[in-house]
């Protein structure tokens, strides 16, 4: 049952900014910079990191680990062309590296053990 919290938790937490980003109304200064493509790569980087620690303690499936690593490096690939194109790792993310990083949450999610 903790490992499903603290998974949970990781998915949450990286989808937190991927969730907000496609607002309608104009967002705020803060909500901009909660938008930026640094801050996106922080918490997919996290929820990478927490998933590969669980991984380690065996608390979840090694199966999903080809899947889900091919998934961050497509996310990191996105990434990268993203920061070159727009020049600053502040600008607000794109919308290739947030449909990126959600295929890396959504690889964490299937990881789980039954």
């Amino acid at each position: 049952m903790k490992t499903k919290c603290k998974l949970l938790l990781c998915v949450l937490l990286a989808c937190a900014p991927i969730a907000f980003s496609g607002m309608t109304c104009k967002p705020s200064e803060q909500r901009l910079a909660y938008n930026t493509l640094s801050s996106v790569e922080d918490t997919t980087t996290a929820a990478f990191r927490a998933y590969l620690t669980l991984v380690v303690k065996g608390e979840v499936s090694k199966d999903k680990l080809p899947a889900v690593a091919q998934a961050y490096n497509q996310f990191q690939s996105a990434m990268q062309a993203a920061v070159v194109m727009l020049g600053t790792p502040t600008a607000p993310a794109t919308v290739e590296v947030v449909t990126a990083a959600a295929n890396v949450v959504s690889e964490i999610g299937k990881a789980r053990k039954p």
